[in-house]
């Protein structure tokens, strides 16, 4: 068997990541079980980390299944696979070693300038005043400073985390938008169109993210994913779609709400 591609390994890694409570394997036990191709250099341990991290955070947020939005681990791993460090090259001659060692040479101190009485007394006492700062002291504050830095760190985090706008409003508010300024596009003729939101997509072009509910499209989205036919002739393979969307979209269309509807691109 072949290994996975990169890609493929991480949305592999990422899927089976989010729907268990327990802590996922590390890279190397990951590679094993599955084929995959995840790199283990130091820099990929470290963006590993980093991920497991933000995973964490957000699974005690939304719970398990984790259906939220974290940072790719495609996007860390991929540009953190550094180079292995090349050996040191030594040259065929010796180096010499010396038979004695050489007594240092010992300068006399050079004395500058003696400085007036005032100033000399005037630094005593602030040198004297900060050696009598208990080291306790200074220690607590250090500690009482780096804990309320770590705290305001924290406090951002999480506030950043619960004003993230959800991925599928987002795609929404970008539609309406778009509709707006195109009125002839195909997606104003009908209902039954499916939307493939896909967070690592630059560029806003839903006529090329989204696909016409015939039979066979439908069939696609039951099995999971496949190659679908976009509204704007394009043909694009989606084989990891959120399975709670999917459902949701199954049961909308059993109680004949139209759409249009949307699912999450894992």
């Amino acid at each position: 068997m072949s290994l996975l591609s990169l890609r493929k390994s991480c949305q592999l890694y990422d899927r089976k990541a989010r729907k268990q409570r327990k802590a996922p394997p590390s890279l190397q036990a990951f590679n094993t079980e599955h084929n995959a191709s995840l790199p283990t250099s130091e820099s990929a341990e470290r963006a590993h980390k980093q991920y497991l991290k933000q995973l964490s955070r957000a699974k005690k947020i939304h719970g398990v299944p984790l259906n939220a939005r974290v940072p790719s681990l495609y996007k860390a791993l991929s540009t953190a696979d550094e180079a292995q460090l090349k050996p040191k090259q030594f040259e065929n001659t010796a180096a010499p070693v010396a038979t004695r060692r050489r007594v240092p040479e010992v300068r006399a101190p050079k004395i500058g300038r003696i400085p007036r009485v005032e100033k000399s007394v005037s630094r005593y006492e602030e040198a004297k005043a900060e050696f009598d700062t208990p080291a306790a002291a200074v220690e607590k504050e250090i500690e009482r400073a780096t804990g309320l830095s770590d705290a305001a760190l924290e406090a951002v985090d999480e506030v950043s985390q619960e004003i993230e706008v959800d991925p599928v409003t987002a795609y929404k508010e970008k539609l309406c938008a778009w509709l707006e300024a195109h009125p002839k596009s195909k997606l104003h003729k009908t209902t039954q169109v499916v939307h493939f939101i896909d967070d690592r997509v630059t560029d806003f072009s839903p006529e090329d993210t989204s696909a016409k509910m015939t039979q066979n499209q439908v069939a696609l989205l039951k099995h999971g994913g496949g190659e679908f036919k976009m509204r704007s002739g394009l043909k694009k393979q989606y084989l990891d779609l959120l399975n709670e969307d999917v459902q949701s979209i199954m049961s909308k269309m059993k109680k004949n709400v139209k759409g249009p509807y949307f699912v999450r691109v894992i």
